[in-house]
């Protein structure tokens, strides 16, 4: 709940604060880093709690990517928010 529903909940209200930020490049990597990465993260690692430990190295490449889609967003902020 707290990589899907706040952080990205948070992250909507940071952007609609600061539309500046929301209107990058930057802004739309994290975006999509963030909404692709983290659903097929989800699933990767419920296969692997369900017994499958062949999904181990999907799901540590899966929250590689989901966490530079946050990393995006920390730089994005740090740039255009004042």
């Amino acid at each position: 709940n707290l990589l899907g529903w706040a952080t990205m909940g948070l992250m909507a209200l940071i952007y609609k604060a600061y539309p500046d930020a929301a209107a990058t490049t930057l802004a739309k990597v994290h975006f999509w880093l963030h909404s692709l990465g983290l659903p097929l993260l989800m699933i990767a690692l419920t296969i692997m709690f369900l017994g499958n430990p062949q999904a181990g190295p999907v799901v540590g490449i899966l929250s590689i990517f989901t966490g530079i889609g946050v990393i995006a967003f920390c730089i994005n902020i740090l740039r255009f928010v004042r």
